[in-house]
């Protein structure tokens, strides 16, 4: 076919129903710049060339204004005069809905967005639907070769035979954001991929996501291609030298890196919903990716000599933006070294900085937090992070139109104030950062930085998976399936979440053991929180006293600090679990005996709960004895479960002492 033959054509929806274009699905906690590096650079990532050697896939973000030859070359691939259902046909109108692209391409300039990667797969597999074909390479068959153009061209969801291993999506419906972020709606696609033969192949295709709409008596999904009209009536891409041409078109990459050739994808945002002038948005572009994808920018994460997972680079009009290396962002490293440690198994010479996370029932372990010190108050500021004031004053200073009528998106790559006083929690084999947690507790945790790190097992991946909404950017156990009694993704990722709130809250209560002075630690911290509603409502009743205006909670006296992980039901009796960690005794095991005990409350009152309440530990090796008492060799921050069980409606406020073996 020759170029001039590019056409569009408006899909309608088939008789056994379609997705209808409108509202996407992808929702979460960020605004748009760091929704679509989040959700872009997974895509790439999960595409990723596994011949690559230990070098990184190549992402690039570019910002480019678009006129005269370059708005030429635009308008030519881009045939959309006669597409329907558009509530906005033109620039002056303040109604919501999608832009018609034509008042786009109109303008006397246009902004357009590029996001390319290199050294994936590309979009391969068939270029249609219903089709399957295994791709392959060189005669063979082509790692992570799924059916990636159908999927993310035509497809709304993702299978889960499509899905690779590492993967970091799993709805299939990422790729959304590219359309919510054109203010027309409009993409173009140029990939450098396989065929079915293996060889290579160009192809390019446009995708328009409108409203629904009738006309002439049918209904209309809102979904627009642009390519070349098959037989069958499906667009279909331009492929070779017609594809070709479509890319010198627009302002798209090469595909060689270093004089070599590779495969990859360039997608083009026409019209971006991103208002500020090109510097700004690109900074705060690059602030999506420092904070909401650095881990995957770290070099020496999966193997000490590995090299990282990607390497992003961004611009503005061929005007390179400086992105600092993760080891060299004063905002960042702090968050660096620590994964760092986490990735290397490197422990802290400081108690509660290094906490397992761990469920008991099935036996796993679910993965680790560390926490480190960042630094002190004077550098725990935002150097490069623009925020919301800065964002709107550098809109100002460079826009003349803003009044009360304008609304404009001012949302930061980050929510918090200050760059530290986070946990970040990484699903690890995606790297995948899924979100920031405030570490909480005394001021002074707010100079301290920390990152959890999900166990490298398989088990434990698929229910985190399983556990994140589509935007990936939390942990919600309800949301993850169980589908037969033995599937424990729901309780490992329950679990994981507890987990993660327990080792927050024992390093932050290492801070108040230390300057609490009289607040009460330990079996009297737990005591309040359990008689405030923690195991069956108001278990004790009134606070317990305040120690003595004398004592030390600095003592090196031996305790056991407790901490809720779960509480079931198991044959009409309450089970809880509750985390024993042990303190005071030093770095050299001593010989010790545990004591659990407790005090009962009912809707009559206090009363004997010993002859209500039976007691069993579970240790590490998943070894479970019987009995209130347990002797243990032990040092600070060993750990064991105690498995409280509660026969009738009682409230219980457990407890447990250590007591140490005399010596000979």
């Amino acid at each position: 076919m020759t170029f001039d033959e590019i056409t569009a054509e408006s899909e309608p929806i088939p008789a056994y129903g379609g997705r209808i274009a409108d509202v996407s699905p992808l929702a979460g906690h960020h605004g748009l710049p760091s929704l679509l590096v989040r959700e872009t650079v997974q895509n790439s990532w999960d595409a990723r060339d596994d011949d690559r050697g230990n070098v990184p896939v190549m992402f690039s973000i570019d910002g480019h204004d678009l006129d005269t030859d370059a708005l030429d070359g635009l308008r030519s691939v881009m045939p959309v005069d006669d597409l329907s259902g558009f509530d906005r046909v033109s620039d002056d109108e303040a109604r919501e809905g999608v832009l018609h692209p034509l008042v786009v391409l109109k303008r006397p300039s246009v902004r357009a967005l590029v996001l390319s990667d290199r050294r994936t797969v590309g979009l391969c597999g068939p270029s249609s639907s219903g089709r399957q074909w295994d791709p392959v390479r060189n005669g063979e068959a082509l790692p992570r070769g799924q059916q990636r153009f159908a999927n993310f061209i035509r497809n709304v969801g993702r299978s889960a035979s499509n899905i690779g291993d590492g993967d970091g999506g799993s709805y299939g419906i990422g790729k959304s954001v590219l359309w919510m972020a054109s203010e027309c709606g409009t993409v173009l696609i140029h990939t450098r991929t396989t065929d079915a033969n293996g060889e290579p192949v160009e192809r390019f295709i446009g995708a328009v996501h409108g409203e629904h709409f009738y006309d002439e008596g049918r209904e209309f999904t809102g979904r627009h291609f642009i390519g070349r009209q098959a037989e069958s009536g499906v667009i279909e891409p331009l492929t070779g030298a017609a594809a070709a041409q479509a890319a010198r078109s627009l302002p798209i990459p090469r595909y060689d890196i270093d004089g070599e050739s590779v495969y990859g994808t360039s997608i083009v945002v026409v019209s971006p919903r991103l208002h500020p002038h090109w510097p700004t948005e690109i900074d705060r572009l690059r602030d999506a990716v420092r904070w909401q994808v650095w881990p995957k920018r770290v070099a020496g994460i999966r193997a000490p000599d590995a090299a990282p997972d990607m390497e992003i680079n961004l611009s503005w009009n061929n005007h390179k933006v400086e992105l600092p290396d993760p080891l060299q962002d004063p905002e960042l490293r702090p968050y660096v070294k620590t994964l760092l440690d986490c990735a290397r198994e490197r422990n802290s010479e400081d108690d509660h900085r290094d906490i397992v996370a761990e469920c008991h029932r099935p036996k796993v372990v679910l993965g680790e937090a560390k926490f480190r010190t960042a630094g002190s108050d004077d550098n725990n500021v935002f150097h490069l992070t623009l925020t919301a004031m800065e964002l709107r004053e550098e809109f100002e200073k460079h826009d003349d139109v803003v009044n009360d009528d304008i609304d404009i998106d001012f949302e930061p790559a980050v929510d918090f104030k200050q760059p530290w006083g986070q946990l970040a929690l990484i699903r690890r084999e995606p790297l995948l950062l899924v979100q920031y947690q405030k570490i909480g507790g005394p001021d002074a945790t707010g100079n301290e930085v920390g990152v959890f790190l999900s166990a490298d097992d398989p088990v434990v991946e698929a229910a985190l998976t399983k556990a994140e909404p589509p935007a990936h950017d939390d942990w919600i156990p309800k949301i993850v399936p169980k589908d037969h009694p033995k599937d424990h993704r729901r309780t490992l990722a329950k679990r994981t979440v507890e987990e993660i709130k327990r080792a927050r809250s024992v390093f932050g209560g290492s801070f108040r053991n230390t300057s609490a002075g009289d607040q009460g630690v330990g079996e009297q911290t737990i005591a309040r929180r359990i008689s405030e509603g923690l195991m069956g409502g108001l278990g004790g009743g009134a606070k317990p006293p305040k120690p003595p205006s004398g004592s030390s909670s600095g003592s090196r006296k031996p305790k056991a600090e407790l901490s809720l992980a779960d509480s079931y039901e198991v044959d009409g009796r309450t089970v809880h679990e509750v985390d024993v960690t042990l303190a005071g005794i030093g770095e050299e095991p001593a010989s010790l005996c545990l004591v659990a005990s407790g005090k009962g409350r009912d809707n009559a009152g206090s009363l004997d709960a010993s002859e209500h309440i039976d007691y069993e530990w579970i240790l590490s090796s998943g070894e479970s004895i019987p009995g209130d008492r347990l002797n243990a060799e032990a040092a600070d921050g060993w750990r064991v479960t105690a498995l409280i069980k509660v026969s009738g409606a009682l409230r219980i406020r457990p407890k447990v002492n250590v007591e140490v073996a005399d010596a000979d």
